[in-house]
């Protein structure tokens, strides 16, 4: 799988052609919410925050810069479906709808109205939802249906798990906990429902578990999980673990160099934050009224050679 730099934000995020966006500096997955109409995700560099649309964020990163007027569109109309191969560039909406894809889709509807009732699967066993009254019932793999017209009730994405809204009981609820609630009833006030596996998508009940905060916060399948995605990072990066800062006197001269913004500012006694402050330019680079600055400046390494480069040319 090919990971890419997003532009304006090298070094910090990149995304693949799956759809997912990778935060470098924390190492886990950036996660996509739904706005007006598609997801988004929001992007963070040099303390301000930049809100970008998934599926165009993916497309620009890996074909280009969209032409002005364009619109790139889902391929099969699912805009939670945000792979590169799902994503065409059309000049108007009435050509996305001329496409020959886009008309297999729309004649395809009724298919798709039919495959949201409940059809049997071997070995799912049915429950009434708690507190519904008996109007909803709840599966052992998570899926939940209206008893009078057998018709399932789908879930959506919120916080990095699937959530149920049962309107007409006021019932709003992440789909594990009501699924183990509906089954063994109400868990302990300051438990938790923790997924055994650490997937928040996997719903089995034999998947669900009900623990203390702290269980579910020191799930080793959690731990390992986040390991192996740090060490991920850790090798795609080359093994550096930050973005190195440079150590620089009056004359431009490097005294030292340090792997990260942490260490630079142990070893010399400066608060991180007035540090991380100073090289992202939140205090003014003129500005020598700070003690740390007076004899030295700090840089970062890609700065620093930028500003080579510059001077070169």
């Amino acid at each position: 799988m090919e990971w890419r730099d997003i532009k304006g934000f090298e070094g910090i995020y990149q995304c693949n052609e799956n759809g997912e966006v990778l935060n470098l500096r924390t190492g886990n997955l950036v996660r996509a919410y739904k706005g007006r109409g598609n997801y988004s995700v929001g992007l963070c560099a040099n303390y301000k925050r930049k809100t970008f649309v998934l599926h165009r964020l993916i497309y620009e990163t890996f074909v280009g810069e969209i032409p002005e007027g364009y619109l790139v569109c889902h391929v099969d109309c699912d805009i939670s479906n945000n792979k590169l191969s799902n994503l065409k560039l059309y000049k108007t909406i009435k050509d996305r709808y001329a496409d020959t894809e886009a008309k297999k889709i729309k004649r395809n509807k009724h298919e798709y109205k039919k495959a949201t009732y409940a059809e049997p699967i071997e070995g799912e066993t049915w429950t009434y939802v708690i507190g519904s009254n008996e109007k909803y019932k709840i599966s052992n793999i998570g899926r939940v249906k209206n008893t009078k017209t057998d018709r399932l009730i789908l879930p959506y994405i919120k916080r990095g798990y699937y959530w149920i809204h049962l309107y007409g009981e006021k019932i709003h609820s992440s789909l594990h906990k009501l699924m183990y609630e509906s089954f063994y009833g109400k868990i302990k006030e300051g438990n938790e429902v923790d997924h055994i596996n650490s997937n928040c998508f996997d719903n089995r009940l034999e998947n669900l578990r009900e623990v203390s905060k702290l269980e579910n916060k020191n799930n080793p399948n959690s731990i390992n999980k986040m390991l192996c995605t740090r060490q991920e990072v850790y090798d795609k990066k080359g093994g550096k673990t930050g973005i190195a800062i440079l150590k620089i006197d009056s004359n431009g001269n490097i005294i030292e160099k340090y792997e990260t913004a942490k260490k630079c500012a142990n070893e010399n006694n400066i608060n991180i934050n007035t540090l991380r402050g100073y090289i992202n330019g939140k205090i003014p680079q003129d500005n020598k009224d700070f003690y740390f600055v007076k004899e030295f400046d700090y840089k970062r390494e890609n700065t620093y050679q930028e500003e080579l480069n510059i001077a070169m040319m």
